[in-house]
């Protein structure tokens, strides 16, 4: 069963943490839903399991949690997202429960992927090719990892490629794309600035109309040794 609603939801599954069997749940704040579900799909296909989903308002806490996104849990515990980095994630242990989680932009799913991949072993290949490893129970020691990725930008050039592919294939590899962390497009922290565009980018670092008389050095030369300017890809 799964519900999803705009409050806190949690994903009920049982497995072994740090030894010890126990019913775990996944709890996701209002802002994590697509984490939550991406963390319930693949611990059901590592675990075989069919895993509800509740709300945390609902839920006890009499058992161990997967808490994601900025629970009260979480906020409770001192683990505050909205001071992280775009993109910035961690997932933690916090006595039998995991906080999983990030900043608003990408960090809840960041967290999900990371643990899934660095803890579970799954990979994303090709959108066609997931590898899942499968296990009746789940053990994990400490966890306490968080990061954030090197480059601002991450996007494969790809559209001669992707140009082939069908509507539903090519969503399948974009996603397939974001699950390695990749950020293309409305997905990117820089989609929120004007200095994006890729590399189409020059003037909006360097604008000719604040630097062309001053600086004309910046810019570029023709066959005579004349400095000018025209306008980058994007104007």
């Amino acid at each position: 069963m799964f519900f999803m609603r705009k409050s806190s939801v949690a994903v009920l599954l049982s497995l072994a943490f740090a030894g010890i069997v126990s019913s775990q749940d996944v709890i996701v704040h209002a802002d994590a839903a697509s984490a939550a579900s991406e963390l319930k799909v693949y611990l059901g296909s590592v675990t075989g399991r069919n895993l509800p989903v509740i709300e945390e308002k609902k839920f006890d806490g009499k058992c161990p949690a997967f808490y994601v996104g900025q629970t009260a849990f979480a906020r409770k515990n001192g683990v505050d997202f909205s001071k992280f980095a775009p993109e910035e994630w961690c997932y933690r242990s916090i006595g039998k429960n995991v906080v999983l989680g990030g900043h608003r932009i990408n960090g809840n799913e960041f967290a999900v992927w990371h643990f899934l991949e660095n803890e579970l072993g799954i990979r994303w290949f090709t959108f066609e090719s997931t590898y899942i490893p499968k296990r009746k129970e789940l053990s994990f020691g400490t966890l306490n990892r968080r990061g954030k990725p090197a480059f601002l930008e991450r996007h494969l050039w790809a559209a001669p490629y992707r140009q082939k592919l069908s509507s539903d294939n090519l969503r399948k590899d974009l996603q397939m794309g974001r699950r390695n962390r990749l950020n293309p497009g409305r997905y990117s922290p820089m989609i929120l600035s004007k200095k994006a565009s890729h590399s189409h980018n020059y003037y909006d670092y360097v604008s000719p109309k604040k630097y062309f008389k001053s600086h004309p050095e910046y810019f570029s030369m023709d066959e005579n040794g004349k400095r000018y300017h025209g306008k980058n890809q994007h104007g």
